[in-house]
């Protein structure tokens, strides 16, 4: 891990303090959480995380904020 900046130093931190205290954990670096309610990444992880189903997410997709 390489952070660009102060956030993704901050970030990178916060992980490695969970992954010490923590025997078992997530981190989800999450994007795009907006919509609908009902119907956003974040409520359909929660959901399908809650009745301990299988997931398929992607893992090669990146976003990039133009400056």
């Amino acid at each position: 891990m390489n952070p660009i900046n102060y956030y993704g130093s901050t970030k990178l931190e916060e992980e490695k303090v969970v992954a010490g205290l923590c025997h078992h954990f997530i981190i989800a670096r999450t994007s795009v959480l907006y919509g609908d309610r009902k119907n956003n990444f974040a409520s359909w992880l929660v959901e399908k995380l809650q009745k301990e189903e299988d997931l398929t997410v992607v893992d090669d997709q990146f976003v990039c904020l133009l400056r």
